[in-house]
Formats: structure tokens, C-alpha cells, sequence
């Protein structure tokens, strides 16, 4: 479609379960932070992953999202000619497309079977943190986890896939100046679906 002109060539497009949802271009916050946690997450899963930004992953014939921070395994040079198919921890930084995230995603993302699903929840200054996938269909919403957990500001919190590393969850969020006053009165474009 892309390349028939349907779309703008800036026009950013995600395929979810067969659906194209567009996607505005992300603001320079929703950047920034993305940026900080591919960075951390990056260290903390080391050799032998890729932790990739705004990137594709292929869940199937139908779905082709492009979450935030996704870490496959591999190095960059596996993925030069197809994307991933799969991920061991995929994070979405959310603001107003938090239902979204938490329904759509998260059942495209237990469907697929990634073991590790974040949330970073801008509005309530949280990361929820999805574990465990449950089977079933994507549509309508089958597919779930089976275990959720919110974790503050003093939580630290360690992936599946890099069980030594102890992150807190404070350095995936906005800084606290900024987590209540400038999220709340300037929403970023970038986080809306």
C-alpha cells in the first residue's frame, strides 16, 4: 500500500490482527523516553540481543506492529532481510493509548506468546508489567496474561529474559518533575493511536 501511494511516505502505519491504525509521528518526549529505556534495556539483556526502537516485529500473516522497545534475540545483522517474529520483552510507553496498549496490544502480544509485555503508564506515573501469556485468538481480545503487576516509583524490577539485572523502575519513567505537570498539560502527539 505504502508503495502504491496509499499512504504518505512520513505516514507511520501499524497492522494489527489485518487492521492498518495510523499512527501520528511521536513527539520529542515520547522519543526522548524511548531512546532512555532501549538504553537501559539494552544493558541490561547485553550480548546475544538486539533491543530495537519503533521497529517492526511479524506476528503472523495478519499483524505487524511497531512497538516502542522490543528485544529480540540475535544481533542486528540477523534481521537484514526480514523482521523479527518474535521478542522476549516488548515495552509500549503510553499516555492516552493506554486502553489500546492494554487490550489490543497486549492480546496481539500474548497471542504471539512474547513472555514479557510492559506498559509505560505515563498517565498514572507506572509500569505494568504482563507476564505469562494465555492462548487464543487475538480477536476479539482472546488472547491475554496471565499475571499483571503495577510497580511504582521505588520498585525495581528484573525481565525474564536478563534475571540478573535489577532495574528501577524509576529510570523507565519521565522524571518527577515532569511525570505530573508537564504529561498531564501537554499531551504528547506522539502517544496516541
Amino acid at each position: 500500500m505504502a508503495a502504491a501511494g496509499v499512504f504518505a511516505p512520513d505516514e507511520r502505519v501499524e497492522i494489527i490482527e489485518g487492521e492498518v491504525f495510523l499512527v501520528p509521528p511521536p513527539g520529542p518526549m515520547h522519543d526522548s523516553l524511548t531512546d532512555r529505556i532501549r538504553d537501559i534495556v539494552a544493558g541490561a539483556f547485553g550480548a546475544g540481543h538486539w533491543t530495537r526502537a519503533q521497529a517492526p516485529l511479524s506476528l503472523g500473516m495478519a499483524s505487524e506492529p511497531q512497538p516502542d522497545v522490543a528485544v529480540v534475540r540475535g544481533a542486528w545483522s540477523d534481521y537484514l532481510e526480514a523482521h523479527p517474529t518474535i521478542a522476549e520483552l516488548v515495552i509500549e510507553v503510553a499516555q492516552t493509548t493506554l486502553e489500546f496498549d492494554r487490550v489490543r496490544r497486549g492480546s496481539l502480544y500474548a497471542a504471539a506468546r512474547i513472555p514479557e509485555y510492559w506498559i509505560v503508564n505515563l498517565e498514572q506515573d507506572v509500569l505494568e508489567v504482563y507476564r505469562d501469556p494465555q492462548p487464543g485468538p487475538v480477536a476479539p481480545f482472546g488472547a491475554s496474561y496471565g499475571r499483571m503487576e503495577r510497580l511504582g516509583r521505588g520498585a525495581v524490577i528484573s525481565p525474564l529474559g536478563a534475571p540478573g539485572a535489577v532495574l528501577p523502575v524509576e529510570s523507565l519513567l519521565l522524571p518527577r518533575a515532569l511525570s505530573n505537570s508537564a504529561v498531564a498539560t501537554h499531551p504528547d502527539p506522539g502517544c496516541q493511536a
